[in-house]
């Protein structure tokens, strides 16, 4: 039989019970944790991408407007009188990165997204339901992003 020291029974941990619960206990709380971390992270980013996409469609659809409207008028001082200004405008829109399935022209507007019937000229782009885009997510009551109905820009000159 060898001989058993004091000193080699030191080092070694003893395979008990307890600690076989302890260490699954410490698995399941890791598990825990990493849930709970990465739901907080997850709505973290998600709120984030739902509130800049708004924006960033905002600015988007008033520049696109205000561009097409500018475009439209400076073609009028060089071009015929028959010139089809609707094409134009909507040839503009359609290079634009929007996709065309969130672009619509404002309700008021006859279907078309120029309204140059007088002096005042108008062009307005619009989505009417933007939740299409990013659908909100519903947590204990609060809707995250909280998007408005429609999302439009408009521009508008008064010609002489």
């Amino acid at each position: 039989m060898a001989a058993f020291s004091v000193k080699d029974n030191l080092y070694k941990r003893p395979n008990t019970n307890a600690t076989i619960l302890s260490s699954r206990r410490q698995r399941g709380a890791a598990a825990v944790e990493f849930t709970l971390i990465f739901m907080v992270l997850f709505l973290l980013f998600y709120g984030l991408v739902g509130y800049t996409m708004p924006l960033l469609l905002a600015a988007t659809f008033q520049d696109l407007a205000a561009s097409s409207l500018r475009d439209v008028v400076e073609l009028r001082a060089y071009a015929d009188e028959d010139m089809d200004y609707q094409a134009r405008v909507v040839e503009q829109i359609s290079r634009s990165w929007i996709p065309e399935k969130w672009r619509q022209p404002c309700p008021d507007y006859q279907g078309h997204f120029l309204d140059n019937g007088g002096a005042i000229w108008r062009v307005c782009v619009r989505i009417d339901d933007p939740t299409r885009i990013i659908p909100p997510l519903n947590l204990l009551g609060v809707s995250v992003p909280d998007l408005p109905g429609e999302i439009r820009g408009e521009a508008m000159i008064q010609l002489r």
